[in-house]
């Protein structure tokens, strides 16, 4: 998209006020282009009746999608989805001589097809040449604006007039996504009640999982006997191998099985010494992660709460964390998720998959996407994973996000900008930002920033973590 300079003509009448009068509907016309958005904006802030749609051969998907959305909203609005919206294809010769002319007669068959509306032309999307035929077809016969998504606003060019800024709050996560073509087919809304009271019921052992990560992942110090090679060398290590065995001894049982306790109890055996595995455990029994735990000699058993909780313990808490950091934010209903599926609008019948991809958290303000990539575990600095890992969140930004989209990687660990180098070069090549270990601590804060919000003050919006002074005697629980 590029501003269009509109041709000077000699004394345009231009429409009366009581022609842009809100009580007279609107017959909105626009141009197709492979950014959405610019056309789905003015359709939230403008009283528009009738949407006309122009469109050359290669946009005609695009055309038929900001079609979808537009029954969508008139839906939202209490009005019928069906009836309010055109499809018009533009002509094979797209030279601005041929444009012009069919410019013209489409005004002509506009004005006697809809004399009681008002005419407004959005010249933010197409090629120039498109733009310009439009605009000079109306010029005194129409309201001509431009969708400054960059600057918030929507820009009055015919009559002049003050820009008319466009609300942070404008569309929420399901709308925007909407706009850029997908649909979201599960997720955990922000303000879910059962979601915040859980996550904030396990939010000290999400703080000390996350902020004391360097310790736990501490190898230790002495190895029994007979240790088996490769086995996880920290106490960190060891609890996600254990509820990632949970998790997959639960996903292999059927439906229908009527007792999956069993893989619910996982054993850890000739385990190193920690003066965090009591606190910890008791901490995860404390706030329901854990039925239970009892330890012999060397050898720790854990009673998972259920299969929620092993993928809790297995990485799901720093999605956890993720969530109390976005609301302390304060951000509108509807405005963020986690965990969120998505699939194309219109998929094809047929296939198999369930949907295309997974979010971990996204927030939609001020009309942009920001995604939010959650590695509790090394994968990102993995080399057999990383490139994998970039390309699949660049995609999801470009798609998703558009031309404003932005994605973040957070990981628990410290980042190196010397030993993780290439990765970071990598990630700043595919325009994605990588966060972790200290900056996690304030990630609010940084968020607050990104948005353009007033950042929230304290840590107040997570319990502290636990330290390893409360530690307890081993024993059973």
């Amino acid at each position: 998209m590029t501003d269009t300079v509109l041709p000077d003509a000699a004394a345009p009448v231009h429409t009366s006020e009581a022609q842009r009068s809100p009580a007279v509907p609107e017959l909105m016309l626009c141009i197709a282009s492979g950014q959405s958005l610019p056309n789905v904006l003015p359709l939230q802030v403008r009283p528009w009746d009738q949407l006309v749609i122009y469109a050359s051969r290669d946009m005609h998907a695009e055309a038929q999608r900001l079609a979808l959305v537009a029954g969508y909203l008139r839906m939202r609005q209490g009005l019928p989805e069906a009836g309010g919206c055109e499809v018009v294809e533009l002509p094979a010769d797209l030279s601005y001589r041929a444009l012009a002319a069919f410019a013209a007669r489409e005004v002509e068959r506009l004005a006697q097809s809809h004399p009681g509306h008002r005419l407004a032309f959005n010249a933010t999307g197409g090629q120039k040449t498109m733009t310009l035929a439009f605009a000079q077809a109306l010029r005194g016969r129409a309201d001509i604006f431009y969708c400054q998504t960059e600057r918030d606003c929507i820009e009055l060019i015919e009559p002049a007039g003050p820009d008319l800024l466009l609300p942070a709050a404008l569309l929420d996560l399901d709308t925007y996504l909407g706009v850029q073509g997908y649909q979201i087919t599960r997720g955990v809304p922000l303000e879910q009640a059962w979601a915040l009271a859980q996550a904030r019921r396990r939010g000290r052992l999400t703080a000390t999982l996350v902020r004391r990560v360097g310790e736990l992942r501490r190898s230790f110090a002495e190895m029994p006997a007979g240790y088996p090679k490769g086995a996880p060398r920290n106490v960190l290590g060891a609890l996600h191998g254990a509820a990632v065995a949970a998790v997959e001894a639960c996903r292999s049982l059927s439906d229908k099985a009527a007792d999956a306790s069993f893989a619910l109890r996982q054993r850890l055996a000739l385990l190193g010494e920690s003066v965090w595995w009591d606190l910890l455990l008791d901490e995860a029994v404390s706030c329901g992660v854990l039925h239970g735990w009892s330890s012999e000699g060397s050898c720790i058993e854990l009673e998972f709460a259920d299969r929620e909780a092993a993928v809790y313990l297995a990485g799901g808490y720093l999605e956890e964390y993720v969530h109390l950091a976005v609301q302390a934010l304060g951000l509108p209903p509807g405005a963020a998720a986690r965990g969120v599926g998505v699939d194309l609008l219109r998929r094809r019948t047929g296939r198999r998959t369930a949907e295309l991809n997974e979010l971990d958290m996204a927030i939609t303000w001020r009309n942009r996407l920001l995604i939010l990539e959650c590695k509790a575990g090394r994968q990102l600095f993995d080399p057999a994973r990383t490139q994998e890992i970039l390309n699949k969140l660049s995609m999801l930004r470009t798609d998703l996000g558009g031309t404003h989209g932005q994605a973040w990687i957070l990981c628990t660990g410290r980042i190196d900008e010397q030993s993780h180098a290439e990765v970071l070069e990598r990630a700043a090549t595919a325009q994605l930002q990588v966060l972790g270990g200290p900056e996690l601590r304030d990630l609010p804060q940084r968020l607050a920033r990104a948005l353009d919000l007033a950042p929230p003050a304290g840590e107040g919006w997570i319990d502290a973590p636990l330290s390893p002074r409360r530690s307890l005697p081993a024993g059973a629980h």
